[in-house]
């Protein structure tokens, strides 16, 4: 459980939300007096297992993005074959939003949302009707 713990404590850094089952399996071990002592898995934390289990990586999806904060630069990103991108708007220069690295980082990854998850889900609900 102790290997477990420190293999999903480092994906952590990389999938925040993870945290949360990375404290219940540390929870799992609290009382435990030697590191070779077991413990019973209850049907909550085979669960959370089970979630880590449903992560996929970007090689998996083909879902890569990146971004420039640098002027006349912007954004690209691609999804399974398709791609798209985009130049910051100069007034983003001027507000000072290009400082701003998780922003850039940030933007496209909700560019490809819309227009591979949300937008392509609207038209095929259309389409079904």
């Amino acid at each position: 459980m102790q290997s477990l713990i420190g293999s999903v404590n480092f994906a952590c850094k990389v999938v925040s939300p993870g945290r949360t089952f990375c404290r219940r399996l540390i929870n799992s071990t609290i009382g435990l007096s030697k590191p070779f002592h077991h413990i019973r898995i209850s049907s909550e934390l085979k669960a959370d297992l089970r979630m880590w289990l449903l992560w996929v990586s970007n090689a998996d999806i083909q879902h890569f993005t990146d971004s420039s904060a640098k002027f006349g630069n912007g954004f690209w990103v691609v999804f399974n074959g398709a791609w798209a991108f985009g130049v910051w708007p100069k007034f983003w220069f001027e507000k000072g939003f290009t400082k701003d690295i998780t922003v850039l980082e940030f933007f496209p990854i909700v560019v490809s949302v819309y227009i591979w998850g949300i937008r392509r889900y609207h038209i095929d609900q259309t389409i079904n009707q």
